[in-house]
């Protein structure tokens, strides 16, 4: 005789958007839960309120390490970003090209820039070869840049 699931419909899909809003993945949920990998999927597979609350939860997970990311920039810290990005790629996809779209996201390639004087150099750096394809001019003003199309 099979065990009885542990699923609880009234519980389980609001403690799951609660969990992933904090930023908490999938393997950080089953291990609280006490309950195994197989398990998580299966009640996904087989819940239709836990496969919507785990979309819904998605998105918000998404949008927690989004806003770490961009504390961590804002305060200065680059150390976080490695984190960020393997996160990024792993959970959320941002790794893959999305041509059909008609955008490709690729932050495997990004740099990270660990200070100011190197944000400068890529800025000059870009600045002079935009300049030389008569593209955009682009103005650093306090930290912030902006460009001006040239027509």
């Amino acid at each position: 005789m099979p065990r009885p699931s542990l699923y609880d419909p009234t519980k389980h899909p609001i403690e799951l958007v609660s969990m992933m809003e904090q930023g908490m993945l999938d393997c950080e949920v089953y291990a609280s839960w006490d309950i195994s990998k197989d398990t998580f999927y299966a009640w996904k597979r087989e819940h239709g309120d836990f496969k919507e609350a785990y979309d819904r939860g998605l998105s918000k997970c998404e949008a927690y390490y989004a806003r770490r990311a961009r504390e961590c920039w804002q305060a200065g810290d680059d150390k976080g970003f490695k984190y960020f990005i393997s996160i990024m790629n792993n959970k959320f996809g941002w790794g893959k090209e999305e041509s059909s779209k008609g955008n490709t996201y690729n932050i495997n390639n990004m740099q990270v820039i660990n200070s100011r004087e190197e944000y400068l150099r890529l800025v000059e750096t870009v600045q002079e070869q935009t300049k030389e394809l008569n593209l955009i001019e682009l103005k650093v003003d306090d930290g912030s840049v902006r460009t001006d199309q040239n027509n």
